[in-house]
């Protein structure tokens, strides 16, 4: 099953061109990232922590293995080794742009939310900004929406730190959780376009509107089984929880204070709760 959001249902009072930039320079440094043919090899130190990690992270089962081998299998046999990480990480995450906490350098709390590792997840992340971002950036003005991306990204970046899992990481996926804690507190229920495409012994693909509060709700809800289940990207999720909260506690603060009060005919998540207008 695939859901992505459009567009939102938001009437907006500027144009969103500083979201647009951002969207640019994400989709700019992406494609220089993942056309980028040169070799980055890891430290030595680096390989040896990362493999260090995969190998108490992802132990082999060498009795499961052992019933299947014609000769016994031992753990030396199926140590991971600095040598085997390079390859099993890729090209994109080795590069210099990721965050990599084996091997940090400060301005890697920025670049590593400015760059993806597939085209798939380039697409979907691009979408997902696009649709909530422009309302935020029409909201809140260019300067304080550009202050907000990179503080959300520098914000995942700690986080993924101080998960203290090895790998490197390239994603902006803090960011946009950030934008959409945002989102749910100016705009928890207004309308989101969504596509969707289901396939049950047949394809159902088309356009569907649900409220906003309902779809990101249900995107944790996904995206943590999806986690639970793979047991992979567990500090990414993480930062994208702490982003969320994050993002959703400081526009409860502006919501409050007044300082991004209602429009006329808008509804943010206090009057939705309490039913005051």
């Amino acid at each position: 099953m695939i859901l992505v959001p459009l567009t939102a249902d938001v009437p907006m009072q500027r144009v969103p061109w500083m979201n647009w930039l951002v969207l640019g320079c994400i989709l700019f440094f992406s494609i220089y990232v993942l056309l980028d043919t040169k070799e980055h090899p890891l430290s030595d130190s680096e390989l040896q922590r990362i493999a260090d990690y995969l190998e108490e992270a992802h132990p082999v089962d060498l009795k499961a293995v052992n019933q299947y081998m014609p000769r016994e299998i031992t753990r030396e046999d199926v140590r991971w080794r600095p040598e085997q990480v390079q390859g099993y990480l890729g090209r994109a995450h080795c590069h210099p742009l990721a965050i990599h906490p084996a091997a940090f350098h400060s301005w890697q709390l920025v670049t590593h939310a400015l760059a993806h590792p597939g085209w798939i997840m380039l697409l979907l992340n691009l979408l997902f900004l696009f649709c909530f971002g422009n309302a935020i950036n029409a909201k809140l003005g260019h300067v304080i929406y550009l202050f907000v991306c990179v503080a959300f990204a520098v914000l995942a970046g700690i986080v993924i730190l101080l998960v203290g899992r090895p790998i490197p990481v390239l994603s902006s996926s803090g960011v946009i959780l950030g934008i959409m804690g945002l989102f749910l507190v100016f705009y928890p229920r207004n309308d989101l376009s969504l596509y969707y495409w289901v396939w049950a012994g047949q394809r159902f693909n088309g356009i569907c509107y649900l409220s906003a509060v309902w779809f990101i709700f249900g995107y944790l809800l996904l995206d943590g089984i999806y986690v639970w289940r793979q047991a992979i990207s567990i500090p990414l999720f993480l930062a994208d929880l702490v982003c969320l909260f994050v993002g959703a506690s400081v526009g409860l603060v502006l919501a409050t204070f007044g300082i991004a009060a209602p429009e006329e005919d808008e509804e943010n998540l206090l009057q939705f709760i309490t039913g005051k207008k």
